[in-house]
């Protein structure tokens, strides 16, 4: 008798979110930017990586908590659509964190590099994209290579693969070459988006243009950062690597020069352009402007004062506003609100003393 034994095999498919990154069970350490942006945390090379954050007065797109294995979309996608859509319209922000950071130097550096890389080992500024190989070929990695003298490198790959790229560097290291891991001692942001060059123009005195793949230094308010000058998505970008106690200040200042271009809160600066201060008098006896008064033209409101007083000698009324620039005209009429009642005003196209300064020219 003969006896046919088998066994049976199933096909499981398993549930497969979008986001890989789990949730962090023992945040044994974590990076310090800013936890009031309610981050979720993923967990690449058991650190903590904020995934999605949010601002906390945002509650209509509340940052996903969990990530749980479902076979529809994952609860993140309006977080991350929502992060995505300032890289199209404006500006986007994206911590460093995540990225496997690497300081190469010594004498037999950029031999050491040219060997054991496949692509150009840039000259000192240029950034470069060069793949590293293995003896067999296949690709294992691409590194961004920054050079900031013939003698010091910095390397930038995945967080991730952190420990894989220093065993392999490790294992081909040479004489008069020192390789150092400095992914937790080197931090930063990274920002994208059509509108990049405007905040960073408000955060620093230094030349904000540099040509794409330039490495420079560049003190960011009081944050002094290492800039590379990068393109992502064909939108201009950069990267800001600074120590990780300078991350918190870095965040702050580039929340801050970018609010009001996100918000477009400039297009109020887009609006000033048409408008041109005007010194006039009011005719006024118990009163003075403040600031922020009306001023009325033709019946309708058409800018607000900035500054004003009464100076005895002049005995009159004095103040200053912004108004429209194809209305600003010798003998326009105007009237300034003052305690519910509007007062003629007229503009002062002469100072109200001294206007041909005879006494101070002697």
């Amino acid at each position: 008798m003969k006896t046919c034994s088998y066994m049976p095999f199933h096909r499981v498919t398993l549930p497969r979110t979008c986001s890989r990154s789990r949730r962090t069970g023992r945040p044994r350490r974590a990076d310090p930017s800013p936890r009031a942006m309610a981050p979720t945390p993923g967990s690449p090379y058991s650190d903590p990586e904020t995934s999605t954050r949010r601002p906390p007065d945002e509650n209509a797109c509340p940052a996903p908590r969990r990530d749980p294995a479902l076979f529809r979309r994952s609860n993140s996608r309006e977080a991350t659509d929502r992060q995505g859509r300032p890289v199209r319209n404006s500006v986007g922000k994206n911590e460093l964190q995540n990225f496997g950071k690497f300081r190469v130097s010594g004498r037999n550096a950029r031999g050491w590099l040219d060997r054991i890389m496949a692509g150009r080992v840039p000259r000192p500024n240029p950034l470069a994209l060069p793949p590293m190989l293995s003896p067999s070929g296949r690709l294992m990695s691409d590194l961004t290579i920054s050079c900031l003298s013939e003698t010091e490198f910095r390397r930038a790959g995945s967080y991730g693969a952190q420990e894989i790229h220093l065993r392999w560097f490790e294992t081909h290291l040479e004489d008069d070459v020192d390789v150092e891991n400095v992914s937790v001692r080197v931090t930063g942001f990274q920002i994208a988006g059509l509108r990049t060059h405007d905040p960073l123009a408000l955060a620093t005195r230094d030349p904000t243009d540099p040509r794409l793949l330039d490495v420079r230094p560049m003190a960011v308010r009081q944050v002094t950062c290492l800039v590379h000058r990068m393109s992502y998505g064909d939108d201009p970008g950069f990267r800001l690597y600074c120590p990780p106690m300078n991350q918190c200040s870095l965040w702050k200042t580039l929340w801050e020069a970018d609010r009001p271009i996100s918000a477009g809160a400039d297009s109020e600066r887009a609006v000033l352009r048409d408008r041109v201060l005007e010194a006039f008098t009011a005719a006024v006896d118990d009163a003075h402007v403040q600031g922020h008064e009306p001023i009325w033209i033709d019946g309708r409101v058409q800018g607000l004062c900035t500054s004003g007083g009464y100076p005895p000698r002049a005995g009159v009324s004095v103040a200053s506003g912004f108004v429209p620039r194809d209305r600003a005209r010798d003998g326009l009429g105007m009237r300034n609100e003052f305690l519910d009642e509007r007062r003629p005003a007229r503009p002062a196209t002469r100072p109200p003393f001294h206007a041909e300064g005879e006494r101070t020219l002697g």
